[in-house]
């Protein structure tokens, strides 16, 4: 049966992302039908221009037998980002970074093994003041109103149904049970308040984000993940109809 895991930043295999990412691959016979998602700060597209280290990873995810899908989360290089070409991929809009590797965009909406993903990346980043523009910080972190206009456009093609939310910051109201909101500048982000506007307009079953770098179960819907990667076991709703089925359900 075909699988979706997800797990939290990856910071390009810095530090605990590199082990995660290899002990998982080891873990599991995974088939061509397994998915990884990557709740935002892939980091694997960093610098400029492709280099080594670029292209070694790549290449790893490549040769694995699951398709590693990812959002962005703050720490991106979006100028790299931005210039890929846009595909269809499950019934949305995504970017191809190569054979095996899918960037899924803000505001869409994606149909993945019978399950109905809603992503939107972005947060901003609190230690911006120590990062250089266009070296180790880009714009484009932050969501943007055509991204929220986008978003509920997709959302009410669906009445606001979805099975799982897929963010790197959470809404407002989840905040404060993740990190101490008297020594956090986290709480700073404007994007947490856009995110309670989906949250409290939209019916979902599970929502999965990362950011906080830490693995906690909220409650019963929200989860934040950062080491852990955990498999999603929710099962296809008994009345689940593609909405997207005239759209190819593969990237090419």
């Amino acid at each position: 049966m075909a699988r979706i895991f997800i797990t939290g930043d990856t910071h390009g295999g810095y530090k605990s992302g590199e082990t995660k990412l290899k002990e998982f691959a080891k873990r599991y016979r995974f088939s061509k039908n397994d998915y990884l998602i990557i709740a935002g700060d892939f980091g694997f597209i960093w610098e400029d221009e492709t280099d080594k280290k670029e292209k070694e990873w790549l290449d790893w995810f490549d040769n694995q037998k699951f398709t590693t899908l990812f959002i962005d989360g703050n720490h991106e290089n979006f100028n790299r980002l931005d210039s890929y070409k846009f595909s269809y991929f499950c019934g949305g809009m995504a970017h191809k970074i190569s054979k095996k590797v899918i960037h899924l965009l803000r505001g869409e909406i994606y149909e993945i093994n019978g399950l109905r993903i809603f992503t939107m990346g972005g947060a901003l980043s609190v230690d911006k003041y120590r990062r250089t523009l266009n070296v180790s910080w880009w714009k484009g972190e932050g969501i943007t109103q055509e991204q929220i206009s986008k978003a509920w456009e997709k959302l009410r093609q669906v009445d606001y149904k979805v099975d799982i939310v897929i963010t790197h910051t959470c809404p407002r109201s989840v905040v404060k049970k993740v990190i101490n909101p008297r020594s956090s500048g986290k709480l700073e982000d404007i994007n947490m308040d856009i995110l309670q506007g989906l949250c409290d307009n939209m019916k979902f079953r599970k929502w999965y984000f990362g950011h906080f770098h830490k693995n906690r179960k909220i409650n019963s819907k929200f989860t934040c993940l950062y080491d852990d990667i955990e498999k999603i076991n929710l099962k296809p709703r008994a009345d689940f109809v593609p909405k997207f089925a005239n759209l190819p359900r593969s990237i090419t």
